[in-house]
């Protein structure tokens, strides 16, 4: 009896250990995943607010009125469901507060957008949803050139 529980205690502590071993020889690193990654086109800061700025007049109805703070850029990645795969690149948030349709400013809503080369992913997830996966739209013009 006593022999059968250390054989189990032995076969479970073997089975761990190979599924771990495994799990860590094959999977790379977080942090070499996002150093060995390609981001595409480099972008300064200046450059990605003013691509982020002609896509946001296409957003807002009162775009002139709007008060708007940048994030600094960093480089990211998102899981676009659309070929359902992973982008990497360059996220930066956009803090906007713009009037409504009554003509008051409706307070600080934080954006936050995803570059790519030639492509303007914007983050679609409502705050309040209750599934948290992130919905990401791919905007327009196509800032190519």
């Amino acid at each position: 009896m006593r022999f059968n529980r250390f054989f189990k205690l032995i076969l479970t502590i073997f089975s761990a250990l190979s599924v771990a071993g495994c799990f860590f020889a094959s999977n790379p690193s977080h942090e070499q995943m996002m150093r060995d990654a390609d981001y595409g086109r480099n972008f300064t800061q200046e450059q990605a607010q003013e691509i982020l700025l002609d896509n946001l007049k296409n957003m807002f109805k009162n775009y002139e009125s709007a008060k708007i703070e940048f994030s600094e850029l960093k480089k990211a990645y998102i899981y676009y469901e659309i070929g359902d795969k992973t982008i990497f690149g360059y996220a930066i948030n956009a803090i906007i507060n713009s009037k409504n349709s009554t003509g008051t400013y409706s307070g600080d809503r934080t954006h936050l957008f995803f570059l790519k080369d030639d492509r303007v992913f914007y983050n679609y997830t409502k705050p309040d949803a209750k599934l948290k996966k992130a919905i990401w739209i791919e905007l327009h013009p196509d800032i190519s050139e």
